[in-house]
């Protein structure tokens, strides 16, 4: 037993130093205030979840917690059943790592609809994190707009903030829709967009209507932006929003935060 012990954490510490090698040796082009990524379909995921185990373990070795707000849609499902199997999972101190969304669908939690349920099955399922690290929305108020005033409420009540500072999270994992939306601000929707609350409620008008999101004011606070990007029909709207204004993901233009695109070659195929 003693043996079989000795063996995987070997093998744990073996991966970390192989994860730091490749986060070392690779290349990453700098554009203007963010990092540009392009990967080979076969290594996205699991360099983006080296990068992430990497970017968990800094914030723990700098103030011994680290928030994280995931990302919901099929796109980091991958990632997020790779940061739940060994050796990843074994690489970071779960019970210093509370989880939060950027968004999600008025929808029971359970429903295959909710981004909750999608980082259910393909993380926490899998991983022993304590149940008050994980900061959910919760859609059992009688509106959207009560759930997010609710999860508004908690999370200055967990970051002990004034009225109205906004929190700081540690990394954001982030997508982009063909229409240029991100978490779930869309194009033309400028209340949202230019909203200072932490958390709004959205009516987008698609068929599951009601949706919270954290607001662009609360992510742009955010010590790192991981925007993660696959496939060719994002390659048209990752051009124009890396190279536009016009689109609410353009927001990381203006934010302080350490900014970096994952992308494939098909979704980086209209770039320059």
């Amino acid at each position: 037993m003693a043996d079989s012990k000795s063996k995987q954490l070997g093998q744990v510490k073996t991966f970390q130093h192989v994860a730091e090698l490749i986060r070392i040796m690779r290349f990453i082009t700098p554009v203007n205030n963010y990092n540009l990524e392009i990967l080979n379909p076969a290594d996205f995921d699991p360099a983006v979840a080296d990068e992430i185990v990497a970017a968990i373990n800094d914030a723990i070795n700098e103030h011994d917690i680290c928030n994280i707000v995931l990302a919901g849609g099929k796109t980091p499902a991958g990632i997020y059943r790779l940061l739940s199997r060994p050796p990843r999972s074994q690489s970071v101190d779960w019970s210093k790592v509370r989880i939060f969304w950027s968004d999600e669908r008025y929808v029971p939690l359970e429903s295959h609809s909710s981004n909750f349920n999608l980082v259910s099955e393909t993380l926490l399922s899998n991983i022993k994190i304590p149940e008050d690290n994980i900061v959910a929305f919760n859609t059992t108020f009688s509106s959207a707009r009560a759930v997010a005033e609710d999860f508004s409420l908690r999370l200055k009540k967990l970051f002990s903030l004034s009225a109205n500072e906004l929190p700081v999270f540690d990394i954001v994992l982030l997508g982009v829709g063909e229409d240029g939306h991100t978490a779930s601000i869309f194009p033309g929707d400028l209340l949202a967009q230019d909203s200072s609350e932490i958390a709004i409620a959205i009516d987008n008008g698609t068929e599951i209507k009601d949706r919270i999101s954290l607001t662009l004011a609360t992510l742009s606070q955010s010590q790192r932006i991981y925007f993660i990007v696959r496939g060719k029909n994002k390659a048209e709207i990752v051009k124009n929003v890396l190279q536009k204004d016009d689109y609410p993901a353009c927001f990381f233009k203006s934010s302080s935060a350490k900014v970096t695109w994952f992308l494939d070659a098909e979704a980086a195929s209209n770039l320059p």
